[in-house]
């Protein structure tokens, strides 16, 4: 396959990868679905027209430093899903009217477990049990 060829049908991934370098979320879910399929020259049908297994094949490594990320794929539905949680973040970007530099220790550490449980059942997608720490 030419180069051209290649980087045009991983264009969208390209985009995304780069979104997601200049850009700071907290949870991210990338869903690629296959719909629908294309043609060779000889006129078969091809659903996937290029090599995928996870869409973590495509982030930079950059991306995979800062996110823990977790695959939930349904390959013979041609489904990819990604789900990506933050792995450090800053406390300032959480807080109004205060700063992080202000908070005791002990309400500073208070507050980055309850950032970091709400980020958790996000990601999970539930309610956590209330002794879990994460």
């Amino acid at each position: 396959m030419p180069d051209t060829l290649r980087r045009l049908r991983l264009h969208g991934f390209n985009h995304l990868t780069k979104t997601l370098s200049f850009n700071i979320y907290d949870i991210v879910i990338l869903d690629y679905r296959v719909r629908g399929c294309t043609r060779d020259v000889a006129g078969r049908k091809h659903f996937i027209d290029h090599n995928i297994s996870s869409i973590q094949n495509y982030l930079s490594r950059d991306t995979k430093e800062r996110y823990q990320a977790v695959d939930v794929n349904v390959y013979q539905e041609n489904i990819f899903h990604t789900k990506m949680a933050i792995r450090e973040f800053r406390l300032d970007d959480y807080l109004f009217c205060i700063q992080e530099q202000d908070l005791e220790e002990k309400e500073r550490r208070r507050i980055h477990k309850l950032v970091r449980r709400e980020v958790a059942e996000i990601f999970y997608g539930r309610n956590l049990a209330r002794g879990l720490e994460f």
